[in-house]
């Protein structure tokens, strides 16, 4: 859990604390099913029981912890790229007529019925400021309008999030594929040095694809969400 500008520390650091003092009184209690002897069938089988019933004992604990300290989503990318409206996909909302973002705008939501929050940064504020609010971040996103110029530029975009964030997961989007002066996605992946997701941001069937994206990135656990299958990209930084 780490702290970031997203939460209050007083607030947050009593309900951890919380947490650690019962997970350490209910391992106490239960330490008989670390210490039965048996075979290793036996053994497996007390290793699921036990792990049922500490998520059971423990579910409305997480979710109040994520309550006080969502996953923190950090958007990238140049003006015009599309940021705000993968924004707005990753909420479920349908397309609407944007104008650029011109500072921080700040999203708050479920993704899979786990909270997030979601951090879109226009290039228009001073890089001093962009590090204070990339900080803490567990997921970064980058957006391309996949054209060269733009790629090109994007690098020190993710510069910028190795240098602040180096164990951030992280997404690159290559959106506007479907404009002319579009690059193939084996090029702009060339230029980035990193694997990029084809996208077009005018079609609101794929924001299920975004959402499915983001929240694999993060890991969360849903039955919609099949993490056998190699589709979903999960670059990480550490």
């Amino acid at each position: 859990m780490i702290l970031s500008d997203s939460i209050i520390p007083e607030k947050f650091i009593p309900t951890l604390q919380s947490f650690v003092q019962q997970t350490l009184d209910y391992l106490k209690e239960n330490d008989s099913e670390f210490t039965q002897e048996g075979s290793t069938a036996l053994g497996n089988q007390f290793d699921k029981q036990f792990k049922e019933n500490f998520e059971k004992q423990f579910e409305k604990l997480v979710y109040g912890l994520l309550e006080e300290r969502p996953p923190k989503i950090s958007v990238l990318g140049y003006n015009d790229v599309g940021k705000t409206s993968i924004c707005n996909y990753i909420q479920g909302k349908q397309p609407e007529q944007l104008t650029p973002t011109m500072t921080i705008e700040r999203h708050s939501f479920r993704l899979f019925d786990i909270p997030v929050i979601v951090w879109d940064f226009s290039d228009e504020i001073p890089e001093k400021t962009a590090k204070k609010f990339l900080l803490g971040s567990d997921a970064v996103i980058i957006v391309l309008d996949s054209t060269k110029n733009n790629a090109e530029n994007s690098l020190r975009l993710l510069k910028l999030t190795k240098e602040i964030v180096p164990h951030a997961e992280l997404i690159l989007i290559g959106n506007k594929q479907d404009k002319d002066k579009a690059l193939p996605i084996e090029k702009l992946e060339k230029i980035m040095g990193q694997r990029v997701i084809p996208f077009n941001a005018t079609d609101f069937a794929n924001a299920r694809l975004i959402q499915k994206q983001t929240a694999e990135l993060l890991e969360i656990v849903s039955e919609e969400l099949n993490y056998t299958d190699e589709s979903y990209v999960i670059q990480r930084n550490d």
